[in-house]
């Protein structure tokens, strides 16, 4: 593995705190402007990939340029997860690829769902309510969230909805400070209850 390898790869199995992000449009520009022949990019560590997320549909593109090689592994540490690589090719990289439009199946949902959510902010915020919630420990505030995750405070509300909208997990009411609890749908584990 390359030092490249290390320095940017976004998730994989010997960091849990990372399962579930997906590398964003930004992570995979940086690998591929220093990636050389054989090199590899761990861009995620999950089950599936989220339907309209921009990273991998940036590496698709690249994908169908001849820029990388896409592949998927089982991860050895966590039962159901998948690691997603992509692995540059030899082929000379000549002008900068540009940014692939919004993939069709995002483009045929209306307004409303398009807003439905910020996926990559969500992608984010996944891990910290799994480790939460495995835990039992209160659900973060927006700011906590948006600390943790290292986005904005303004894209958590956003990001909340892509997790709910994609079904990966359910906000209930609660009462302050945090005023929500969360269930993550894959394990059926909940936040706890401020004391």
């Amino acid at each position: 593995m390359s030092a490249i390898d290390l320095a940017l790869r976004p998730a994989c199995d010997e960091d849990a705190e990372r399962i579930r992000v997906t590398a964003s449009v930004d992570d995979v520009n940086r690998w591929l402007a220093v990636a050389s022949h054989r090199d590899r990019f761990h861009y995620a560590t999950r089950p599936y990939l989220p339907a309209g997320a921009p990273g991998p549909a940036r590496l698709r593109a690249l994908q169908e340029q001849g820029l990388v090689i896409l592949f998927q592994q089982r991860s050895q540490l966590f039962h159901g997860e998948f690691c997603y690589y992509a692995q540059r090719t030899a082929r000379a990289l000549q002008d900068p690829v540009p940014v692939p439009k919004v993939d069709r199946a995002y483009a045929r949902l209306s307004p409303r769902q398009q807003d439905a959510g910020d996926y990559e902010a969500g992608d984010r915020l996944l891990p910290i309510l799994t480790r939460a919630a495995e835990f039992g420990r209160p659900c973060p505030t927006d700011k906590q969230l948006a600390q943790k995750a290292r986005i904005p405070v303004d894209l958590v509300a956003s990001g909340l909805l892509a997790l709910r909208s994609a079904k990966l997990i359910v906000v209930h009411a609660a009462p302050a400070p945090t005023l929500r609890r969360v269930t993550i749908l894959a394990t059926g584990a909940q936040t706890g209850l401020m004391a």
